[in-house]
């Protein structure tokens, strides 16, 4: 009966043995699935940043060109700004020469413009002047 009960404890110890091997294994399979799939998702992580920084390289050469564009433009207006002004103060300073009493001819030369352009500035901008500026001519 002793020989008996050994047998039964080797057994019985085995058994033990074995059911902690195959939990060990079950505890393994399950600890490596959740490895996988966390892998997985880094991958996928990894995929949605890669897709972000061609976003963010796009969106910034697209903000680079239109920041191009806009200096481009502002560039070309204001370029163009200046010889409005130099208009205006051309006109004015036809219209004070003729105040002055200076000729057509006169003024014409001081501007470098032609007699025909001083008329018209003057006609524009102070028709009374240039009928007084005309009157010694339309006498002559």
């Amino acid at each position: 009966m002793f020989q008996a009960m050994q047998l039964a404890n080797g057994i019985g110890g085995a058994a033990y043995l074995g059911g902690a091997a195959v939990l060990l294994v079950l505890v393994q399979i399950v600890l490596t699935w959740r490895m996988a799939s966390a892998a997985a998702r880094i991958e996928r992580y990894e995929e949605r940043l890669e897709r972000f920084g061609d976003v963010l390289t796009m969106l910034a050469e697209t903000s680079e060109s239109g920041f191009k564009a806009i200096a481009t433009e502002l560039e070309r207006i204001s370029a163009r700004t200046p010889a409005r002004k130099e208009a205006k103060t051309s006109a004015a300073r036809v219209a004070k020469s003729a105040r002055k009493g200076r000729s057509v001819q006169q003024i014409a030369a001081g501007e470098q413009v032609s007699e025909g352009e001083v008329r018209l500035r003057l006609s524009l901008t102070e028709p009374a002047l240039l009928e007084r500026i005309d009157a010694p001519r339309a006498e002559a």
